[in-house]
């Protein structure tokens, strides 16, 4: 009776051990990139107004002469919004999100026919 009693001790305190770690907690030395895809819907007119908001703060263009723009930000931390604005002819934002040094990941994308916003909150 002594040995089973030390081996299901053994095993129950092997389970606490493993059941306590929580390898979702996020770390303070965590790093996000965030990802803006700003473009055209109808391939024949330019993005002409857009802003995006950045590690540094807002950044504008104005008068692009093209019909897609892309560009990474960061390292961010847990909390930054992620904010776009776009003018043009069905103007269309994308904004993805990177964690350290994982593959960006689609959070969220808006189209609209003059005048479009997006935004998204780092929170994973």
């Amino acid at each position: 009776m002594n040995k089973f009693l030390k081996i299901t001790t053994m095993f129950l305190a092997i389970f606490i051990t493993f059941s306590s770690c929580n390898k979702d907690e996020p770390s303070v030395n965590d790093n996000y990139y965030v990802k803006y895809v700003v473009k055209c819907s109808q391939s024949r007119y330019y993005v002409s107004k857009f802003s995006v908001n950045t590690d540094k703060g807002i950044v504008s263009f104005s008068d692009y002469q093209s019909t897609y723009w892309t560009q990474t930000y960061g390292p961010v931390k847990k909390g930054f919004t992620a904010t776009a604005t776009a003018e043009s002819v069905y103007p269309t934002i994308e904004i993805y999100a990177s964690k350290n040094q994982e593959p960006f990941a689609l959070k969220t994308t808006n189209t609209s026919n003059t005048k479009v916003t997006a935004s998204y909150t780092i929170d994973f």
